[in-house]
């Protein structure tokens, strides 16, 4: 396949770009254009052109018209029925700097070279040149017998565009990259994402999109492999292999003399045989400790934490056999018939995780959430399932902490941002002042916690999080069915005492609803989500002091959410 034998009417590539599928697509990438491209169906290749010119902060207000035009949702109307020519393919909107020259070889009778210099003198926004362009534009479009309040309204409408034109050549050469790559992503996608993933290592924000968007296709990522991957990533069959250069302290160097030693004499058959072959001159401990934790050597059947107990054995007995054998024609030496493997505790799924993710910066095999998927309730949402909410929409996820950046406000508040990952993603979080004072303690890395936050735009129209309430995942666990149950009698039915309690609730925000009975009228009343609580003896021991003894208690509620009756051991707090 050569790049000028792409077609640019190939029915599966404007599939895969009404879809939005367009992670590792130059220009078409970030979660607003992939919006866009959803909404705007594209059909042909002067869309993707359009789209280009158009989605930058200053002409992104006429994208929603271009798109209601060409879907015949609103009338096409031209400034003069003379223009028509000349805004037809954009439907009637004036989208690149090459039409405002057309416009005034048309209307105001320009040369091509009149027109390029009123092009150059809109866009520098320079007062004496607009004066001048004005004069000559109203002049010229009067000589070709159009009324001078046309001539004003077109040179008007020509100055407002000057805030946003963008030049058609540009366009163009964008889009023809974009679209060939959507050709490439639509025919050849394990190639294309491993390409991708070759070129964003290190950005661990696109490898977990990246990862997310292989899961959705099908695409299976396989581990890194001492005798399989390259330095970069490939395709593997219907799946794609982990590039070495993915692995934290794996140097090219180390790779080129991994590679350049199994092309030469076959493929590695033990940790023992990899110390021997390779010099740790090339490839040092370091490197080999990070491909175990990273499950490189997984291929061999031995626990990693077996690999790495026996790893300063396996390189002493590398190196003494290295010697020897300098100066033979040949650099393989005879190993020994059997592999002798430390014997200590296997790694801990957490444990390999863990190490897992500080080799390749990322949760390759699993992501620790995944172990407490089937304990949580169905209400606590996935990272993409909240991404897919609306924009204001409350949610309440299981995460853990990752990225964590603290900063002070301008007047000198403590806040911070962070990414919230699971098993499906990643999302921006941000945690403002108000929160942050109250939760400090659990935003750390690492951390698993269970959030209720707001679902909110980014950078770039992508998804992120405003965090309202945390609470840790074990607490959560621990007390999911847990409810704070509040009997308001007669003798504490007052407004300015519920005001109290109200005011109780509030300074101890966390995830368990609040139900409150009202005696006499026997009306009972369940607090929304953001008055839920954290419920702690400082809580209980608050309430009883505004309520009575008799009137606070921690109940588990029923499956259907409803109060289960009283028993001794709800009596959790005295």
């Amino acid at each position: 396949m050569s790049i000028d034998s792409i077609p640019l009417d190939d029915p599966e590539t404007f599939q895969l770009l009404c879809s939005g599928n367009t992670m590792g697509i130059f220009q078409l990438e970030s979660e607003g254009m992939r919006q866009v491209l959803r909404k705007l169906k594209p059909t042909e290749f002067e869309d993707i052109v359009a789209v280009n010119a158009l989605y930058r902060p200053g002409p992104s207000q006429f994208i929603d018209q271009y798109i209601r035009r060409k879907h015949g949702l609103e009338k096409v109307v031209y400034p003069h029925p003379d223009l028509a020519p000349i805004l037809r393919p954009t439907y009637g909107v004036l989208v690149y700097q090459e039409q405002i020259m057309q416009i005034a070889v048309q209307m105001a009778g320009y040369t091509l070279g009149k027109a390029d210099i009123l092009r150059r003198a809109v866009g520098k926004k320079k007062r004496e040149l607009l004066e001048a362009q004005k004069k000559t534009f109203i002049s010229g479009c009067m000589a070709c017998h159009y009324s001078e309040k046309t001539a004003h309204q077109l040179f008007d409408l020509i100055v407002r565009f000057a805030n946003y034109g963008f030049n058609r050549s540009h366009a163009v050469a964008y889009s023809f990259l974009s679209y060939r790559l959507a050709y490439l992503k639509a025919h050849v996608p394990q190639s294309f994402m491993a390409a991708h993933l070759t070129g964003i290592i290190g950005n661990q924000e696109k490898m977990e999109a990246t990862l997310r968007e292989l899961r959705d296709q099908g695409i299976r990522l396989l581990p890194p492999s001492i005798n399989e991957s390259v330095a970069s990533f490939e395709p593997s069959g219907q799946a794609i292999r982990f590039g070495l250069s993915g692995i934290k302290n794996v140097g090219i160097g180390a790779i080129e003399s991994l590679i350049e030693e199994r092309t030469k004499h076959g493929s590695f058959k033990n940790l023992y045989d990899f110390c021997r072959r390779v010099p740790a001159r090339k490839v040092n401990r370091k490197a080999i400790e990070s491909m175990i934790f990273a499950g490189a050597f997984d291929l061999f059947g031995v626990d990693r934490a077996g690999l790495l107990a026996t790893l300063d054995q396996a390189l002493r007995l590398g190196e003494e056999q290295q010697k020897q054998g300098e100066g033979q024609t040949s650099f393989l030496i005879p190993e020994h018939d059997e592999e002798i493997y430390i014997d200590v505790p296997p790694l801990t799924a957490e444990e390999k995780m863990h190490y897992e993710h500080e080799a390749l910066g990322l949760f390759l095999s699993a992501h620790p959430i995944e172990e407490y998927r089937d304990a949580l309730p169905r209400s606590v949402l996935t990272v993409r399932e909240t991404e897919r909410l609306p924009e204001g929409n409350d949610a309440v996820l299981a995460v853990m902490v990752e990225q964590v950046k603290r900063i002070r406000t301008k007047s000198g508040q403590p806040m911070a941002f962070f990414s919230a990952s699971d098993e499906s993603g990643l999302i921006d979080t941000v945690c403002f002042p108000n929160t942050y004072e109250k939760i400090e303690q659990w935003i750390n890395n690492g951390q698993m916690l269970v959030l209720q936050a707001k679902k909110s735009s980014g950078k770039q129209n992508n998804p992120q999080l405003i965090l309202q309430r945390a609470l840790s995942l074990k607490d959560y666990l621990d007390e999911r069915d847990t409810a704070l149950f509040l009997r308001i009698d007669q003798a504490h039915h007052q407004t300015q005492l519920l005001e109290k309690v109200k005011r109780a609730i509030e300074t101890a925000p966390g995830l368990h609803r609040v139900i409150l009975y009202y005696e006499a009228n026997k009306r009972t009343v369940a607090l929304g989500l953001n008055y839920a609580v954290q419920i702690n003896e400082s809580l209980v021991r608050s309430m009883r002091s505004l309520l009575g003894e008799q009137n606070v208690m921690a109940k588990r509620m029923m499956g259907n959410g409803a109060a289960r009756k009283p028993r001794k051991d709800d009596q959790r707090f005295s």
